[in-house]
């Protein structure tokens, strides 16, 4: 859904992309929006159109987190919710520890799982 024009006119970028990767897409104006979803009526005056994607498919996001955290698991990860990172120890660019509330971990991999804030907390590491 765009909701301006400068939203549509930067489209191309994306259109790109789904062209290169073979993607089939849809153009939509406002009115094609409706028409695709109907409950779009409501904000119609705040659109100036859309890409429709018709391979394109949603799922249960939560259903899926659940599941993977269980496959994982069973394969030997152990999660460690409600935790707070407080350091970070490293020897040259390879992270040898991490610091937290509930105290000192070593690992052969870790993830870092923070979303948007992620590129910040890594970003004083190197």
């Amino acid at each position: 859904m765009f909701r301006n024009q400068k939203q549509l006119d930067a489209v191309e970028k994306d259109i790109a992309l789904l062209e290169q990767s073979g993607t089939r897409y849809q153009r939509m104006s406002v009115e094609e929006c409706i028409k695709q979803e109907p409950g779009l009526m409501a904000v119609s005056h705040k659109l100036t159109g859309g890409l429709y994607l018709p391979d394109d498919e949603t799922g249960d996001c939560y259903l899926f987190c659940q599941q993977m955290t269980e496959l994982a698991k069973a394969h030997g990860v152990e999660f460690m919710f409600d935790t707070q990172v407080q350091d970070v120890k490293r020897e040259g660019t390879r992270i040898t520890r991490v610091v937290t509330d509930k105290g000192e971990l070593e690992a052969d991999v870790y993830v870092v799982a923070m979303g948007s804030y992620s590129t910040k907390f890594m970003a004083g590491l190197g």
